[in-house]
């Protein structure tokens, strides 16, 4: 489900920013956006719900981050169990697809 507009998802939002790409955690939903940097001024973000994909950690997540390399980025969640899962999204052009299961990751000791 994607979200177009200039303004982020609902409240109680944790941001990360990587600009063009931005992730933030509302209410067990994680978002994940993207946005056109040229030209400018920078266009509206259109986010994309990840917590519907397999294996989503649900209500637990407290945090969210965002890596790119390339055509891939990797969004990760914390719980406030310790658990850290990821899933895989392709980046290719102003196409931001993220359709992945989430896999649960080594959990940080």
């Amino acid at each position: 489900m994607a979200r177009h507009g200039r303004h982020p998802p609902p409240a109680r939002l944790r941001w990360c920013p990587t600009p063009p790409t931005k992730c933030g955690g509302s209410d067990g939903v994680t978002y994940a956006g993207r946005r056109r940097l040229n030209p400018a001024p920078p266009g509206p973000y259109t986010w994309t719900d990840l917590s519907g994909n397999a294996n989503y950690p649900g209500d637990s997540v407290c945090g969210v981050a965002i890596s790119a390399a390339g055509n891939d980025a990797w969004v990760k969640v914390l719980t406030t169990e310790g658990e850290v899962w990821e899933t895989e999204c392709a980046t290719q052009g102003q196409n931001f697809t993220c359709n992945n299961p989430w896999v649960q990751l080594t959990t940080p000791s």
